[in-house]
């Protein structure tokens, strides 16, 4: 009896060892297969960054896009022309954007844009080779541009038309997000070279025509984009040292000195 007392008191004794029981339909993790964590927030570690509802990085400015499907975002530029060159009060040059892109196999980008108000308009495209890594992403291109705007008013008509090539190299800072939240997804710096190839002025009886590579000047634009859910905003600031003539050509359209005038971004991808 004594003996029989001594187990059943070790028996209450000893803690209770609760074995764990592999969840139905799921591996337990190891050492050789680690759990992996899923986060929308990229730059951690997980096997899968979703960026607005997709598996893949989405934006219409930087290189870092890889969406293999089609990219849209519309928005608005202001370029501010200072006061002292446009001799007169500060004049402000909106225009209404919209942008369409394809990327295509893994290190061709497609990217297309148009700009409509009226006095000044165009329509670009190109092409452009990236090359991507965790934290920064590069791309390399050239896009033709046709600028254009018809003004007519009390007798006096005047239409513009002026093809341009616009080299660039672009530099894309990804992830930036993953140190601070209020740090955008992603921000590109990019620097592009404006080369004219054919312009045709027309101001009144006077036509003006140039046929002739023309270097017009340079622009230095830095953008920073945001994940909104599904889409996503943008902001920039664009420095431009060019000539006005078939940017603005029917302000200054004999204008052939080179200064120096700032434009913003804003907009939203879809």
């Amino acid at each position: 009896m004594r003996l029989t007392g001594l187990c059943l008191t070790a028996l209450f004794l000893i803690p209770s060892v609760t074995v764990a029981q592999p969840i139905k339909g799921k591996e337990p993790a190891t050492a050789e297969t680690p759990e992996v964590i899923r986060t929308e927030k990229p730059g951690r570690k997980a096997a899968l960054v979703t960026t607005g509802g997709r598996t893949h990085s989405t934006f219409v400015f930087s290189p870092e896009s890889n969406d293999p499907g089609w990219v849209f975002g519309a928005g608005m530029r202001m370029t501010i022309i200072p006061k002292r060159i446009a001799e007169s009060e500060t004049r402000f040059f909106p225009i209404v954007e919209g942008y369409l892109n394809k990327n295509f196999w893994k290190y061709l980008q497609w990217r297309n844009a148009l700009g409509v108000l009226y006095l000044q308009n165009y329509i670009s495209t190109g092409l452009s080779l990236v090359a991507r890594r965790r934290w920064l992403s590069v791309s390399v291109g050239n896009a033709v541009s046709v600028w254009g705007g018809v003004f007519k008013s009390s007798g006096f008509d005047a239409l513009s038309a002026t093809v341009i090539t616009n080299p660039s190299v672009t530099i894309g800072f990804n992830h930036l997000s993953h140190y601070y939240y209020w740090l955008p997804d992603s921000l590109s710096l990019t620097y592009r070279i404006n080369v004219l190839h054919n312009r045709y002025v027309r101001l009144g009886n006077s036509i003006f025509q140039e046929r002739i590579f023309t270097y017009e000047g340079y622009a230095i634009a830095l953008i920073a984009e945001y994940y909104t859910g599904k889409g996503g905003i943008y902001f920039g600031l664009q420095v431009n040292h060019a000539k006005p003539g078939y940017e603005f050509w029917l302000a200054f359209s004999d204008y052939d000195r080179f200064f120096q005038y700032t434009t913003m971004f804003a907009g939203y991808r879809f």
